[in-house]
């Protein structure tokens, strides 16, 4: 959330944890997954930000001079569109964690209509059409079908 210098403590202790606390944690669309460490020695290391925050690499030592960098999530402006019978058709922004289902896409877009179609879904992934059985798939709930930036979600109207 804050880039740039901390000072180091007069104790000369600072921790990774900590340091990621004084920035004031992780922006919104930072990419938590891909958080690096490199050390004024010039090694790289790479964390994940529940490995500081839960596991044992929050407590690394720091020393002067190392750096901590924090991209950007690559899903930042990437969506999904969703079209046909659903609430709100449109585009759907990506979570910055890249993690999206058709089901979640589609509770986003104000679900099903009385119209839709549950069982002739398609997905145009870059022209490659998929047909899925909506219904199967959320009263499942085991395996999600997960969705990829740049998917068309097409949800048809049903025939009488």
């Amino acid at each position: 959330r804050n880039a740039g210098q901390i000072p180091m403590p007069v104790s000369g202790q600072l921790d990774l944890a900590a340091a990621m606390a004084t920035a004031g944690g992780l922006a919104e669309t930072a990419d938590a997954s891909n958080i690096q460490l490199v050390r004024a020695k010039g090694a790289t290391f790479t964390y994940s930000m529940s490995s500081i925050v839960n596991g044992p690499n929050g407590r690394i030592k720091l020393e002067a001079g190392d750096r901590i960098i924090v991209n950007q999530s690559a899903f930042v402006g990437k969506t999904v569109t969703i079209l046909g019978q659903v609430g709100r058709q449109g585009p759907i922004g990506f979570p910055v964690n890249g993690q999206l289902d058709l089901v979640s896409a589609i509770a986003f877009a104000g679900g099903l209509t009385d119209l839709a179609n549950p069982k002739k879904i398609t997905i145009n992934r870059k022209g490659n059409v998929i047909t899925l059985d909506y219904r199967e798939i959320s009263q499942r709930g085991d395996k999600r079908f997960m969705l990829q930036p740049d998917d068309i979600v097409n949800v048809p109207e049903r025939l009488f």
